[in-house]
């Protein structure tokens, strides 16, 4: 059961929908972000990304943020990649590799079994983009709902395929190896960091998501007020907090209320 009484050791972040501002062109890091991120340095804790975003993505996103005064401790990408950034620039290794080698040798696979069902697909959804790169498979839809439906259908075609698991960020569908995922990177980066579950805040809004929200993880979760639903009735009965505001407020009102200030 999560607790807003715990004391703070690490807070993890979620970009998209979580910290970031955005006018549909440019992404940045919401002042009211920014602020909190700040105090939390000069109170001596750590905080780090958690986001489907690249390692190079997420660090021109903050390096741009030229009133962040506190770099995260690391970045955890793309669901398989640690990129530590305090007290040095570096990979975490040999973690980093075999998550990508998980991934890569599934990426044929997943090709393989979908490649019988792509015509229909393509016909009954609409794809914006298709990515078969940076060692994953997904699609960008027009709506999340046709987006969630996808997820539906994918997990049926995939079956067959134990090690495969599908991913939801709003409109956005990854097909991505079962071991790998935010919970995961979360994991590892607390044990590397000596931070215990009790001791960390995780804060998310989408499906991919879930799984470091559920409590198994971190010990005190939240969202903002207007997360998904599922990702609001995981928090909640994993005893988190659901904001009262929307996005990058939200997660603001969320930090404050576990750190105590």
């Amino acid at each position: 059961m999560a607790s807003d009484s715990a004391v703070i050791r690490l807070v993890c972040v979620d970009l998209d929908g979580t910290i970031l501002d955005t006018d549909e062109v440019h992404f940045w890091i919401a002042d009211g972000a920014v602020e909190v991120l700040n105090e939390l340095g000069r109170r001596g804790i750590p905080w780090c990304t958690n986001s489907g975003r690249s390692r190079s993505n997420q660090l021109g996103l903050v390096q741009a943020c030229r009133t962040l005064e506190h770099m995260p401790v690391a970045l955890l990408a793309g669901e398989r990649e640690i990129y530590w950034c305090h007290p040095e620039f570096r990979h975490h290794e040999p973690f980093n590799t075999q998550m990508d080698d998980l991934v890569r040798e599934l990426q044929p696979r997943t090709i393989r079994a979908l490649a019988p069902h792509m015509d229909r697909l393509r016909r009954t959804f609409e794809f914006t983009r298709d990515v078969q790169k940076m060692l994953s498979v997904g699609w960008r839809l027009a709506d999340p709902v046709q987006a969630a439906s996808l997820v539906r259908e994918l997990r049926v075609l995939l079956s067959d395929l134990a090690d495969a698991q599908v991913l939801r960020n709003g409109k956005w569908v990854v097909i991505t190896h079962a071991a790998v995922g935010k919970s995961v990177l979360l994991a590892e980066a607390s044990t590397h960091l000596s931070i215990a579950r009790e001791n960390i805040l995780a804060i998310g809004d989408q499906c991919n998501d879930l799984d470091m929200l559920d409590g198994r993880v971190a010990g005190c979760v939240a969202c903002p007020g207007d997360a998904d639903e599922e990702v609001q009735a995981t928090v909640t009965t994993a005893g988190g907090y659901v904001s009262g505001q929307p996005g990058s407020a939200g997660a603001v009102e969320a930090i404050r209320r576990f750190v105590g200030w």
